[in-house]
């Protein structure tokens, strides 16, 4: 009995020895990194993540967030990050497989505004590859409501498909927009979607219509402008030398171009009579405002005005023949004429937008020109007029459309826009800001730096955002950092002019796939690792330590320094105090 004792007591002494001494000892293992773990659409690929964080659990050091010291990073998903440059150190990406076919929203652009009474396209490029046969189905809803829906068949194995959803504004203000995309049925129905905000502005564009003489053309094309909600027209027609009939606070002629600053488009009617001050006050405005200009031809003269359209000689036919031109533009309609009008030679960059079948060839009679930043219109069908019966022709919609279109691309004194103006909160999105002073004018420089943004919180807390100039003049670039969910406003300044963008972050809103597999192949590799599918994940932990070249070597170690040492120790010596009692010995 006393030998068990002696026993329990030298073991007792030996660890308490070791404690104090605290010996270190050499021993091989591999080393545990540090990993980032990554997930593109946290919901949907909220399986996968888990399974992936199981696997790196024990074998490495694994953080959910993308910090700069990581060794490694395993991104989960089919789509590259955002932001790209978050991910820090070598890549590896985990992608799930779809076995009845995989599916995709590479790209969803919506216009960066649209008017209450008009009408917009938002297009989205879908990815199909294994679907071949089966049906895909298209759904926008604005918020709750279906308003459009499409079903289409897959054709081939990896398709991409275009696809134009028309959506016509019900309210005014910020519309948030998700588009859902469906490949097959049932149970193993693929499903996708992207989200989009679209301002819907009630605003009017402005445009001036000036006549240098009565003219048929004019004053039916101006007719069709007044009757659109989405055009505010000024006119002034001459009547005479000394005499001209106006509406609305119409410049009294085209020469000043501080008078024609406020207008978005100037439509002019029998330009041929323009005096050479008048179209030296279009050029300046053309070159400082940015304006848009359309000229409505009639005759072959050599007027003054053709300096800013160039194309040298003319044409003319007037056979009397009734032609209907062909429209470039998707949405332009049909024009029908007898006399029409154009240049033997367009000018370098011009583009054509509407032709007719004369002469024994297809010419240009509506083409398109730019001045500087400026854009000019021509059009050389004087008696469209005529046909403009909408059995016949389209001439109302036609020049709604251009002139429409013409005032949405004309630059506003401060322009600002976000990349992505509906986020999820982990989210991050550009702001794109250009000063059209700056732009048109180098000596306006000290414009851009006084240009500030800030982010407003729903509660009205301000968040500065830092704009850096871009590589064009004028133009300032700036990022918007990720934030909790709420409506929030981006407001841009300089000087009197101000813009507010909105800015709705959402939980669970999906981004357009920035990239395709392809690219996410392409993208990691350049990081230096490689795609995983998921029915590969047993070789994950393998794969890291191999791209990290993790090898065995020695490290120091403590062994006494562990806690549970303790446990043993006062085994130890309870045994040998029990021992001692029961011997009867104190």
């Amino acid at each position: 009995m006393s030998g068990a004792r002696v026993a329990l007591r030298i073991v007792a002494i030996v660890i308490a020895v070791l404690g104090a001494i605290d010996p270190a000892v050499i021993t091989t293992r591999l080393s545990r990194p540090e990993v980032a773990l990554l997930a593109t659409d946290s919901v949907a690929d909220r399986a996968l993540l888990a399974a992936v964080r199981q696997r790196l659990d024990g074998a490495f050091r694994v953080v959910t967030a993308p910090l700069p010291t990581v060794a490694a990073t395993v991104v989960v998903g089919e789509r590259i990050p955002l932001p790209q440059w978050s991910v820090q150190g070598l890549v590896i990406a985990v992608v799930p497989q779809h076995p009845g076919g995989q599916l995709s929203i590479e790209s969803l652009a919506v216009p960066a505004e649209a008017h209450l009474e008009g009408t917009v396209a938002l297009s989205a490029v879908v990815r199909v590859r294994g679907g071949a046969g089966q049906s895909l189905s298209v759904q926008l809803r604005d918020g709750v409501p279906l308003v459009h829906q499409d079903v289409r068949v897959v054709a081939g194995e990896d398709a991409r498909i275009l696809v134009s959803v028309p959506y016509a504004p019900t309210r005014a203000g910020t519309v948030a927009l998700h588009l859902s995309v469906r490949l097959g049925e049932g149970e193993r129905a693929i499903t996708t979607r992207a989200a989009a905000l679209l301002h819907v502005r009630t605003e009017p564009w402005q445009v001036l219509s000036y006549d240098a003489r009565p003219s048929w053309q004019a004053t039916f094309l101006r007719r069709a402008l007044e009757r659109d909600g989405r055009l505010a027209v000024t006119s002034r027609v001459a009547t005479s030398r000394s005499a001209s009939v106006a509406s609305g606070a119409a410049p009294v002629d085209l020469a000043t171009p501080s008078a024609l600053a406020p207008f978005d488009v100037v439509v002019v009617g029998a330009p041929e009579l323009l005096t050479g001050r008048e179209v030296r006050g279009l050029e300046t405005y053309l070159r400082q405002r940015g304006g848009r200009v359309v000229f409505l031809s009639e005759t072959m003269e050599d007027a003054p005005y053709r300096t800013l359209v160039g194309g040298g000689r003319w044409q003319h036919d007037s056979g009397g023949r009734i032609v209907e031109t062909l429209s470039s533009q998707s949405s332009g309609g049909v024009l029908r004429g007898a006399s029409f009008l154009w240049p033997e030679q367009l000018p370098f960059g011009a583009e054509v937008m509407a032709t007719a079948e004369v002469q024994g060839g297809t010419r240009p009679v509506v083409w398109r020109t730019w001045v500087a930043s400026g854009e000019v219109v021509v059009a050389g069908v004087p008696d469209a007029w005529q046909s403009r019966d909408p059995e016949q022709s389209d001439f109302d919609g036609f020049w709604r459309g251009v002139v429409v279109a013409l005032a949405a691309s004309a630059p506003v004194p401060l322009h600002a826009v976000l990349d992505r103006a509906l986020l999820a909160p982990t989210d991050s999105t550009t702001l794109d800001v250009s000063v059209r002073a700056v732009v048109l004018d180098e000596s306006q420089e000290s414009a851009t730096r006084s240009t500030t943004a800030f982010l407003e919180s729903p509660t009205g807390a301000r968040q500065l955002i830092r704009l850096w100039p871009d590589w064009a003049r004028g133009t300032l670039r700036g990022v918007v950092r990720p934030h909790p969910s709420g409506a929030y406003r981006v407001v841009v300044e300089q000087g009197a002019e101000r813009r507010v963008l909105p800015l709705v972050i959402e939980s669970g809103v999906r981004a357009p796939d920035a990239a395709s597999e392809d690219l996410l192949v392409a993208w990691v590799a350049g990081r230096g690792g490689r795609i995983l599918r998921d029915s590969e994940l047993a070789q994950l932990p393998e794969e890291l330590r191999r791209i990290m070249q993790v090898l065995p070597r020695p490290q120091r170690w403590y062994p006494m320094r562990s806690p549970w040492w303790i446990v043993p120790f006062a085994i130890l010596l309870s045994g040998e105090w029990w021992l001692r009692r029961r011997a009867g010995e104190r």
